[in-house]
């Protein structure tokens, strides 16, 4: 399981300055539009697991996976990629990789605001 250190940063803006082609400003409407879905996206996740549609969950996981491929938060991309596994595996490790994810959109959503 991913242990994400309280000092590491949320946000790699520099990875996600490379990511969008070196352009600082694109970056930033990348993690901003990301910070505007993560509250339905995790909301939406959390309503799969309660509903147990494991195919909505990982349809849902796959999407969000996806966006932040392109962002630059990669302690949430490896958080993701353990849902997804642990999805697919049906382990009861879900529950707890999804409040760690939660835990994580928390700290993208408030590094987001000292930019």
């Amino acid at each position: 399981m991913v242990k994400i250190s309280p000092n590491e940063t949320a946000i790699d803006w520099a990875l996600g300055t490379k990511l969008a082609g070196g352009k600082r400003s694109l970056a930033k409407k990348l993690i901003s539009h990301l910070c505007k879905m993560l509250p339905h996206e995790i909301a939406a996740l959390k309503k799969s697991v309660l509903e147990n549609d494991q195919q909505g969950l990982l349809n849902q996981t796959h999407s969000l996976r996806g966006a932040a491929a392109y962002c630059g938060v990669p302690n949430l991309q490896s958080l993701l990629k353990q849902l997804d596994i642990a999805i697919k595996s049906n382990s009861p490790t879900i529950t707890s990789v999804l409040t760690n994810i939660a835990l994580e959109v928390d700290r993208i959503l408030a590094a987001s605001k000292e930019k």
